[in-house]
């Protein structure tokens, strides 16, 4: 191999890196966004939080605290899903 090939091969796996470093970034945003968009709880917690206010004002005596009880479980289960989601999204690691 001489020189120009050298030269050749080097400039053309420079060129690579970059074409395939931009479309790495720009997958990693867009897999990012997906990710924070998919998992947004916001406007759910906001829909049950109003069903659970309509449901617990209908309800009286060991009814209504039976719905106590299983909104407190469903709100632990929402809870530690936010958490794993958080933790999950810290796990990865970007550069």
């Amino acid at each position: 191999m001489d020189t120009v090939d050298f030269y050749r091969k080097l400039q053309q796996h420079e060129e690579l890196k970059k074409v395939v470093g931009s479309n790495l970034k720009t997958n990693c945003l867009n897999l990012k966004e997906d990710t924070k968009n998919a998992s947004d709880f916001t406007s759910a917690q906001q829909v049950i939080s109003e069903v659970y206010v309509a449901l617990l004002s209908s309800f009286e005596g060991e009814a209504n605290e039976a719905l106590v009880q299983r909104l407190k479980e469903n709100a632990t289960i929402l809870t530690n899903a936010t958490e794993n989601r958080s933790a999950f999204l810290r796990s990865i690691k970007t550069k």
